[in-house]
């Protein structure tokens, strides 16, 4: 097992293609191939299903995938570490709730990528608890999360936003004219609540429980755009980010009333695992990320 055969095992793996797998490494797919079985024969189990017009993971294949991702990952790193001009370069992960992926990283991307072309990035949206084991397992580099501090002890985290939060309703709701909401007003509203593991949510749902507030209904979406289209459908109010709703609110298919709740906060944070060795690419990510969003103060 050699680490071209570990890229060439990912790269096919995330296309789902031999031939674009290929394309990608700059080798003759017939050199994949081979690769491949090489691969395939020293571990002693098929790798990959071949399709006719696909190729998909066998069950060796996903418990390979992980470890293959931290090594190539490794080596990068080392790379990195021992190029005597150490520019950025290499490859990064960067994790993200999927409100911040959408509406907080497109300009730290933007600018990133123009200072740094060579730079490789992959972003993968991920709910707090995927984010925690993509970070353990080395299998991203950074993360941003939004929702309480960060405690856990092996996390490094920066607070970068003190995100303004509002109540999502639709046009002409009787709560619309209000200066401020808290969870005493939402007595006998239909909630639409954001997916279980996002952390605001448990925060809401606490204020909610503290002022003995039971909703006549609720709805559940994990996905933030579903939930603003069931709001402007007049389906349910919803708590959320300010900036998640900035294109609804220009257009009045949403109003937005400010979260006032006592002891409510919720940031935007930027978290790494703390013994991760930080790369010229990471480090020129975060000072990005700090000029664009924060610090916090």
């Amino acid at each position: 097992m050699d680490i071209r055969q570990l890229r060439t095992f990912l790269e096919a793996a995330r296309r789902a293609s031999f031939k674009r797998a290929a394309q990608a490494v700059h080798l003759a797919q017939s050199s994949v191939s081979a690769q491949l079985r090489a691969l395939e024969e020293e571990l002693g189990s098929p790798l990959f299903e071949r399709r006719p017009r696909r190729v998909t993971l066998t069950a060796t294949g996903e418990a390979l995938l992980p470890y293959a991702e931290r090594i190539v990952a490794l080596a990068e790193e080392a790379l990195a570490a021992l190029s005597p001009a150490a520019e950025p370069r290499g490859k990064l992960t960067i994790c993200s709730s999927e409100s911040l992926a959408g509406h907080r990283l497109p300009e730290i991307l933007r600018r990133y990528r123009l200072r740094h072309p060579q730079v490789r990035l992959v972003l993968k949206p991920a709910s707090y608890e995927e984010i925690k084991t993509y970070l353990d397992e080395d299998r991203a580099d950074l993360a941003f999360v939004i929702g309480g501090p960060v405690r856990e002890e092996r996390f490094q985290s920066e607070t970068l936003l003190l995100e303004h939060m509002v109540l999502a309703l639709p046009p002409g709701h009787q709560l619309a004219g209000r200066a401020a909401l808290r969870a005493r007003d939402l007595n006998d509203e239909t909630i639409i609540f954001t997916g279980p593991r996002c952390s605001y949510r448990l925060a809401f749902e606490r204020s909610l429980a503290a002022c003995g507030n039971q909703p006549a209904s609720w709805m559940e979406f994990s996905n933030v755009e579903a939930i603003k289209r069931c709001v402007a459908s007049g389906l349910g109010v919803a708590l959320l980010p300010a900036v998640c709703l900035e294109n609804e609110r220009r257009a009045g298919d949403i109003t937005a009333v400010p979260w006032k709740e006592k002891d409510f906060s919720v940031l935007t944070q930027m978290v790494r695992r703390k013994e991760r060795w930080v790369s010229p690419a990471l480090a020129a990510f975060m000072d990005t990320a700090r000029e664009v969003l924060g610090p916090a103060e």
